[in-house]
């Protein structure tokens, strides 16, 4: 629970002050920080299996990041603000 809280509260934070770019690299250290933690900490055996899961994982991301269709720019203009509802009219537009 307590690692669920700081690591969200690092995650929210670091979404304020840094570039989305760089704040998207969080899927590449997370599980390279998490083996490292749990072979130093846990004393978790890491030999080529783990080493080769660790590859499978990381490649996967990249592939999910390369192939993720890009959020399209929201319009700004005033009339977009009636595109995304149902048609509304003024009284006046009959």
């Amino acid at each position: 629970m307590f690692g669920s809280i700081v690591g969200y509260s690092s995650y929210v934070y670091v979404l304020r002050h840094l570039p989305m770019g760089l704040v998207s690299i969080y899927n590449y250290v997370n599980p390279l920080v998490a083996a490292l933690l749990g072979w130093l900490v846990y004393r978790e055996p890491f030999g080529r299996r783990e080493l080769v899961a660790m590859v499978v994982i990381l490649t996967g991301v990249a592939i999910v990041k390369s192939v993720a269709p890009a959020t399209p720019k929201r319009d700004k203009s005033p009339s977009s603000d009636y595109s995304s509802g149902p048609a509304l009219l003024r009284p006046d537009e009959h």
